[in-house]
């Protein structure tokens, strides 16, 4: 039989495509679009789509994946790209291979998905339990006219064997990120789970529920009270001591409503409303906590905006002697923090996942102020979760798209849509066509910021977290204003959490060393920027026995209406304390007749522009025309562009055999050069 591969649906919903860098397969699949590349021999492999919508040669697509390292399964590398798609969109997309450094394209190539696989009619799905040691009083309407009440105590450590249930479903909507499949039906008679991280309780029941799959609407906040069962939460936000009940209408993070309720305190963040209940006591995994729980059941609809998978939770209580406020973990913000005492915890991203609620991706090809190499992107090949650590990691640009693209292509990030579309166009961000003389940003990378989910006023931020290694790249984290409530940068402020260089030998003029074993920390401020006074509030940290890419280290500030402290690893090494005439006149700025943009008739207060909202920014830059000075010396060979140059991405470019081997691309993956963040937390301190 002869099949066309230019449009083509297979009838069990996978397409397949010929050519010479392999065949491919696209599975359109409850929880989004996978696709299948076979490696044959192949380093890494690109793909580049747009849904319904055409795709110019090999301009860049709407979506995007490199396969390579961790997206290999048996003899092909897999990914499934989380978006909404249904029988018979019409792809059109692009591949590029790369064999011992040799890249080869396929372009041209439309296919039309098929049915969803994956589904069937009737499943099985086994229902497992381990619970503490507990009574169990449970009272379960039999009919409409008849009840029956039973007591069990349940030893400890019981497991039951996995039960089966025949489930009858209905075709699933394509998965949402962010939200949950939330409603389940079938006719159980098995035993209940309830069932996290660091969390288990179970009771044998016997339910009866019809209703059917569908993805979660994702129409609430996650604000609720207690921890959540389903989630990844290494702190228990409920304070129950004694006998406290949790009592979570409205605010849980998953909201039931039907005819069985399910009220846990401290312990769960269901919420369910019925007709009868059982009572629990027992200790949370988080902290001894001892209350009443009630948990009922019988036939619910779930509707609400959980994430099973992440470590989303709000609520409020005590974990392990912490007090915690409304904690954002990977939530968008809840600014109503109802701190009992303090210091109290209200935001703690631990990164089980990449949350797009808190995270937005800066897309752009501006290279900032500073004229940087790179490009930003929305893509996981740059920015990624695994094993509880972010990865924000640079490649080259021809490794998505080939060499030639640089010197003679156009990099269009003016369409897409939702969080596809290019976010600034400062210093021609959206639209470049390369030449020879000024080729495209060589650097594809990542910067992430939380300004649309999480921004606080003054408390005390830690990251944790390890530098990358490798010549010209730029790490950073730090805080921008929300609202630039006194003008442009840097009038409005910026703190630099902490700022790395890669390089492994690098000095500056007098012969200090500039390179990974230093890094530095300040705020920027002035009217303009041509007086930034940022020299006035920096500070270096060098370690004499190792490099900031050896370890991770702990990072964080202290900032309050009075000053703004920097530390490693617990040590203060500056803090920042105006005096009455405030950041003006710490940047010795009284003296000019420049106007002070945070005098007290605008608004400002001592420690302007300090004094607003800032949100969390995490990004990995390269090169650029401000961070590495012509004077300072790089070895074993010298800066490859100038400052000043027309030609500094070119001339970068031509030198990269010299400085991508230190970047170890074909080692570990390539994520020595990335920066790894473990953990983001914040508190309120009074």
């Amino acid at each position: 039989m002869v099949v066309s591969v230019r449009s083509l649906v297979f009838f069990l919903g996978i397409v397949h495509l010929t050519g010479g860098i392999g065949s491919p397969t696209f599975q359109l699949v409850p929880n989004g679009i996978k696709v299948s590349v076979p490696v044959q021999g192949y380093d890494r492999s690109t793909i580049h789509f747009n849904i319904n919508k055409q795709l110019n040669g090999i301009e860049a697509g709407e979506h995007t994946h490199e396969f390579f390292g961790y997206d290999k399964s048996g003899d092909h590398w897999e990914y499934t790209f989380p978006l909404a798609a249904k029988q018979g969109d019409v792809i059109n997309y692009w591949i590029w291979g790369e064999q011992n450094s040799q890249g080869e394209k396929l372009t041209g190539q439309t296919i039309t998905l098929g049915p969803m696989v994956g589904m069937s009619t009737t499943s099985t799905v086994p229902t497992t339990i381990t619970i503490p040691s507990t009574t169990i009083s449970t009272t379960t309407p039999l009919a409409s006219t008849t009840t029956a009440t039973s007591t069990t105590t349940v030893p400890p450590t019981t497991s039951n064997a996995p039960t089966t249930t025949n489930l009858t479903t209905s075709t699933m909507a394509p998965f949402i990120p962010g939200s949950n499949i939330t409603t389940i039906s079938g006719n159980l008679n098995s035993t209940v789970s309830i069932r996290g991280k660091n969390t288990s309780y179970s009771t044998p029941s016997v339910i009866s529920i019809n209703t059917t799959i569908v993805p979660n609407s994702n129409s609430s906040n996650n604000n609720s009270s207690g921890h959540s069962p389903f989630g990844n939460s290494t702190h228990s936000s409920n304070h129950m001591s004694g006998n406290s009940s949790n009592n979570m209408s409205g605010n849980s993070s998953n909201h039931m409503s039907g005819n069985s309720s399910n009220h846990m305190s401290g312990n769960s963040s269901n919420h369910m409303s019925g007709n009868s209940s059982n009572h629990m006591s027992g200790n949370s995994s988080n902290g001894n906590v001892t209350g009443s729980s009630n948990i009922t059941l019988g036939s619910t609809s779930n509707s609400g905006a959980n994430n099973m998978t992440s470590n989303v939770q709000n609520g409020t209580g005590t974990a392990n002697g912490l007090n915690v406020g409304s904690i954002n973990k990977g939530s968008c913000c809840n600014k109503d923090y109802n701190c009992q005492q303090y210091p109290c915890l209200i935001f703690d991203d631990e990164f089980d996942i990449l949350n797009h609620c808190v995270w937005e991706h800066e897309i752009t090809a501006g290279g900032n102020r500073d004229s940087e190499f790179q490009y930003y992107t929305n893509n996981r090949t740059n920015s990624y979760v695994r094993n509880g650590i972010l990865y924000i990691k640079p490649t080259l640009t021809s490794d998505h798209y080939g060499e030639s693209f640089l010197t003679s292509g156009t990099l269009d990030l003016w369409g897409g849509f939702n969080d596809e579309e290019c976010t600034s166009n400062a210093y021609s961000g959206c639209k470049r066509t390369g030449s020879v003389a000024h080729p495209i940003n060589p650097i594809q990378s990542a910067r992430l910021r939380s300004k649309r989910g999480f921004s606080f006023k003054y408390g005390k931020v830690e990251v944790e977290a390890k530098m990358p290694k490798g010549d010209w790249i730029w790490p950073a984290i730090k805080m921008l204003p929300k609202w630039s409530s006194y003008g442009r940068w840097p009038a409005s402020g910026e703190i630099d959490i902490v700022e790395a260089r890669g390089n492994m030998n690098y000095k500056d003029s007098n012969g200090v060393t500039k390179a990974v074993d230093s890094i530095q920390s300040s705020l920027h401020f002035g009217p303009s920027p041509q007086h930034d006074k940022t020299a006035k509030a920096t500070v270096e940290k060098i370690l004499t026995s190792s490099t900031f890419a050896d370890n991770f280290h702990k990072f964080s500030i202290e900032w309050d209406d009075k000053h703004i402290s920097f530390s490693v690893d617990g040590v203060e090494i500056l803090k920042s304390e105006p005096s009455q005439g405030g950041f003006w006149e710490m940047g010795g700025l009284n003296s000019t007749r420049l106007t002070n943009p945070w005098h007290a008739n605008v608004g400002g207060s001592t420690m302007a522009p300090f004094d607003q909202e800032f949100y969390l920014v995490l990004d990995v830059a390269v090169g650029g025309t401000t961070f590495f000075p012509d004077p300072w010396m790089n070895f074993p060979y010298p800066k490859p562009w100038r400052d000043a140059s027309d030609f500094a991405v070119r001339d970068f470019w031509q030198a990269r055999h010299l400085w991508h081997p230190t970047w170890s691309p074909q080692i570990n993956n390539g994520e020595n050069a990335a920066l790894q963040i473990n953990y983001i937390k914040v508190w309120k301190m009074k």
